[in-house]
């Protein structure tokens, strides 16, 4: 096995797990879904009570179906301020005619509910203070509110572990695009070989890390088969934890 200078993670479902199950559960149309949009509309009406929920709702999902087409196409990060701006957008709200800092604050309180399904793992914890006294220690992730990302560590004290947090709404570029890891090797001055990437996504994660020559460590919880055309994990773990044993 390569000897490593470096740890490189991604961060949700690798470190902080996404449980979907946590989140709100409301009634659209008769369906129930999981979301946060009742929630944001509740403070979205303080502002503009004439229009109703169906209609923001439909604006919402919207907003996020083409922040998601953009980021697939160009590998390029929407913001989840630029989010809640496209749905102003399409609701037909003049931003000068709602609160200067309006999108900002739909955004947070989007991320505020949505951090509420956001859980660090109990056997996460040792496994990173064994790593941190052996091997330099950053992160890489794709999401689009940097300041929710870094509360996230801060909560689950874990934050000043990382000599570096790198976060595509902050960089402009996501996993898997080559310059989001370059950029990271680059500042913490290594080589790509000097670092291991650990991640959970095939296509995202793998891909994007071994496209700039770093080995990869893939999580792959539920057994999935590799997909053709992505190349092959150095190492695959059912769980966080067994990257100890590896190393």
């Amino acid at each position: 096995m390569r000897s490593y200078t470096a740890l490189i993670f991604d961060l949700f479902d690798t470190l902080i797990d996404f449980r979907r199950d946590r989140m709100p559960l409301i009634q659209v149309g008769g369906t129930e879904v999981r979301s946060t949009s009742r929630h944001v509309y509740d403070h979205f009406r303080s502002v503009r009570p004439e229009i109703p929920f169906e209609s923001f709702y439909a604006a919402f999902m919207d907003g996020y179906r083409e922040a998601e087409r953009i980021r697939a196409n160009g590998l390029c990060e929407i913001t989840s301020e630029e989010r809640f701006r496209r749905v102003l957008s399409r609701l037909q709200v003049p931003l000068d005619e709602v609160p200067a800092d309006f999108p900002e604050w739909l955004a947070e309180i989007h991320m505020g509910k949505l951090s509420e399904a956001m859980v660090f793992p109990p056997e996460h914890r040792p496994l990173l203070e064994w790593a941190r006294t052996r091997y330099r220690l950053a992160m890489i992730s794709n999401f689009d509110h940097a300041p929710t990302a870094r509360r996230l560590l801060e909560r689950s004290g874990i934050f000043g572990w990382f000599e570096q947090v790198v976060i595509s709404a902050e960089e402009g570029v996501r996993k898997p695009h080559r310059e989001i890891f370059v950029r990271t090797l680059a500042r913490m001055g290594l080589t790509p070989q000097e670092a291991l990437f650990i991640g959970d996504s095939l296509d995202i994660d793998i891909a994007g890390a071994k496209g700039v020559g770093m080995d990869v460590a893939w999580i792959n919880r539920n057994g999935e088969a590799i997909k053709d055309g992505i190349p092959a994990p150095d190492y695959t773990l059912s769980r966080l934890a067994e990257l100890r044993q590896l190393l």
